[in-house]
């Protein structure tokens, strides 16, 4: 297996990259990706002067919103790798290619080494200083990132990662710094694959399953007077948001009926409403039917402690419920119950990323009593974790934040092991295996239906958290792959009940899920 590798970077004039991308040079290092770095400047984007208004809005931005450590700072590499290889070297021995994202579009290395010439461009757009602009003025919710590869022989570069993540509403500056950021990792999680399963296996499986990178176009920077506009239709917009902030909005709830899973979306307006008592919420339902009881759990939010526990209500065959009772509560925050049954045992993995681990429960005496039993993993911070038992495995599935200022929404990770409580945890080589944002957060246990595997996530695409529902059907599951494609996506528009809506379980004849009213 490849310990390190020989890498050139080829910066923009001068030695300059931005701060973003030393962060990147340093997670190859720290993984022990990298043996050694050679550096050599090439040529940027032409120089060209923006309209007045432009510049202006941009100086404005910078003291506007509240400022974030500036990712996009442009930095000499000298001052972090002085001891790195001098430039003008040859760089004939290099097993790969770094481009900055500051390279002229144009531009093209003397020769292409054999684990190709790697590019992380946030936006996709090669030679655009400010990607997130449009997106912003547009109103969009969501922005791109890509990272491709040129192979040698191959007559266009691959696109090996293609990821998307939230907006910070109205501001151009802070999306772009939040875009940059979450694009460092791409580049370590995909040679850390590489490595681990090897050039012929890395090249064959993307040549499969990606089209050619593809490059989205430059726009023209606004005129003056189309700027003032887009201006004052922004801070219009930015305005409204304020003043909707300004009001209490509805809380989570949770909905449930007596009915066995379909395989479709479900319709929220037949489901009977459960609602939270004055100073908490309810949410992450998950169910286990015994009999004829259907046992809810679901996370208990108190707004006096600001955390949350596990609760529980009861349902019998006439629909007769329990009042809410505390099964497992913590001086942390829980959250996600995730009930299962293995061995005649009820288990429970609740988040419980408030400690920095995941730790498993057994009921002592289900459902009101649960004991510690193990920490599968530590020292992460793991979203939502979700088990599954599969191919004579289990797989873990959990979403986490990458790096500094990213989000905990959109980067799906998975671990797998082979044995639930005395097993190591490995990392899936292809880690994360999801980086879209509307379809990334788990949202309920992985369903079988009809033959198939079926992942609940949540549609945080949207600046309403728990915005939407998608279930993914999982197409491929190795130690080695891992693909989905979207089943069915459920929005709020499409159900007039709600708000938002959040989590999907079922078992037996019961389907739980939650939501905000409307």
């Amino acid at each position: 297996m490849i310990q390190a590798f020989n890498i050139s970077v080829y910066t923009g004039p001068d030695g300059l990259i931005p701060s973003w991308e030393i962060d990147m040079l340093r997670q190859l290092q720290q993984e022990g990706l990298a043996d050694r770095f050679r550096f050599f400047t090439a040529p940027g984007p032409e120089a060209e002067k923006s309209p007045f208004l432009y510049r202006c809005f941009g100086r404005l931005e910078k003291s506007w919103f509240n400022k974030l450590p500036d990712s996009l700072q442009l930095i000499p590499v000298s001052r972090f790798f002085p001891e790195s290889g001098e430039r003008n070297q040859g760089d004939k021995d290099t097993d790969l290619i770094i481009l900055s994202s500051l390279v002229h579009p144009s531009f093209t290395p003397p020769h292409i080494p054999a684990m190709g010439i790697w590019q992380t461009l946030p936006g996709g757009i090669a030679g655009e200083k400010d990607p997130a602009f449009w997106p912003v003025m547009n109103n969009s919710e969501v922005l791109h990132n890509t990272l491709s590869v040129q192979f040698p022989g191959s007559s266009s570069p691959l696109l090996v990662y293609d990821g998307y993540t939230s907006i910070v509403p109205f501001s151009v500056r802070n999306s772009h710094i939040l875009q940059a950021s979450k694009a460092a990792g791409y580049l370590c999680w995909r040679l850390k694959e590489l490595r681990q399963n090897g050039l012929a296996a890395f090249k064959e499986k993307y040549e499969q399953q990606s089209a050619a990178a593809r490059q989205t176009a430059k726009q023209k920077k606004p005129g003056n007077g189309q700027m003032a506009f887009l201006f004052f239709r922004n801070l219009f917009r930015y305005a409204a948001y304020r003043v909707k902030n300004w009001f209490p909005s509805a809380s989570f709830r949770l909905f449930y009926k007596k009915d066995i899973y379909s395989g479709q979306a479900p319709d929220i307006r037949s489901f009977t409403t459960l609602k939270a008592p004055p100073g908490f919420f309810w949410a992450d339902p998950f169910v286990i039917k015994e009999g004829a009881v259907a046992y809810i759990f679901f996370e208990e939010f108190d707004y006096r402690k600001n955390k949350g526990h596990i609760s529980l209500i009861r349902i019998d065959e006439n629909g007769n419920r329990t009042d809410r009772a505390i099964v497992l509560e913590k001086p942390h925050h829980l959250a996600y119950p995730f009930v299962f049954r293995h061995k005649r045992d009820f288990y429970m993995l609740p988040d419980t990323s408030a400690e920095r681990c995941v730790e498993l429960f057994k009921a002592a005496a289900f459902p009101g009593s649960w004991e510690p039993v193990k920490k599968l993993l530590t020292g992460l911070v793991l979203i939502d974790p979700t088990l599954l038992f599969e191919n004579g495995k289990w797989w873990l599935f959990g979403t986490a934040a990458g790096q500094e200022l990213t989000s905990t929404n959109d980067q799906l990770l998975l671990y797998y092991s082979d044995d639930l409580l005395e097993g190591d945890w490995i990392p899936h080589p292809q880690n994360p295996v999801v980086t879209d944002i509307a379809g990334c957060r788990p949202a309920g246990a992985i369903i079988r239906f009809e033959g198939q595997l079926y992942r609940p996530a949540q549609n945080n695409a949207s600046r309403q958290y728990g915005y939407g529902l998608t279930m993914k059907r999982i197409t491929r599951l190795t130690e080695t792959d891992y693909e989905e494609e979207t089943a069915w996506a459920l929005l709020p528009e499409q159900t007039p009940r709600l708000k938002a809506i959040h989590t999907l379980n079922c078992d037996g004849d019961c389907i739980v899920t939650d939501g905000i009213a409307r």
